[in-house]
């Protein structure tokens, strides 16, 4: 492996893991991939996923792409075996896609593969962790509503949580909607935010370190 291509992997793995949504990560990524490749072609990446297209020109072909040139080589990318897009070559119609440019194509997709399989379980895990926060946080408005109907109506918990769902209903508004209005009504203040403590990074030492 060369020092570019060795440098552009590293440069992969910090775009590909550092990112919030892929949209706006493919064309940072294709101008890594033309930096690293030999001869510099110009890259396009595409990636698929259910009925969304995604693409990512390198710099130089932003330009040029569109009449200059034609695709040279393609080679897929893929997560759990599942083909998601392509890493593509565009040149000039004097250049050649010669075997040392397909090896490092190649290499770079398996590279890519790992990584955007690592990103998107990445994504998921923050949206998972984001909804379940809403809903926790959703949970603890509603509570202290309930609160304060089960205090004005001298009633039981479900009492109160009737008398809330009944009025989310007849206003076509959600519960935790209304019952944040409701707290915010009677203590002239928004709900408390819900505090969330979080983990503590796991720190692994190594056999060196252990003892010390």
């Amino acid at each position: 492996m060369t020092d570019a291509l060795a440098v552009g992997m590293s440069k992969l793995t910090t775009a590909l893991l550092s990112i919030a949504d892929l949209t706006d990560s493919l064309a940072p990524v294709s101008d890594i991939l033309s930096r690293m490749l030999p001869g510099h072609p110009i890259v396009v990446v595409r990636l698929a996923f259910g009925d969304e297209r995604l693409i990512g020109v390198s710099y130089d072909g932003r330009t040029q792409l569109v009449g200059h040139t034609s695709l040279g080589y393609s080679h897929p990318l893929t997560v759990g075996g599942e083909h998601i897009g392509a890493i593509e070559v565009h040149r000039n119609d004097s250049d050649a896609a010669d075997e040392p440019l397909r090896e490092a194509v190649a290499l770079a997709a398996d590279h890519m593969s790992v990584l955007i399989t690592v990103a998107l379980d990445n994504l998921r895990q923050t949206r998972l962790t984001d909804q379940l926060r809403g809903a926790l946080a959703s949970r603890s408005t509603i509570d202290q509503a309930l609160g304060i109907l089960m205090e004005r109506n001298r009633c039981s918990r479900d009492a109160a949580f009737d008398t809330l769902r009944n009025a989310s209903q007849q206003h076509n508004t959600k519960v935790a909607e209304l019952a944040a209005s409701l707290i915010e009504t009677v203590t002239g203040a928004q709900p408390a935010a819900t505090h969330f403590n979080e983990p503590e990074p796991t720190v692994r030492l190594n056999r060196a370190n252990r003892g010390k």
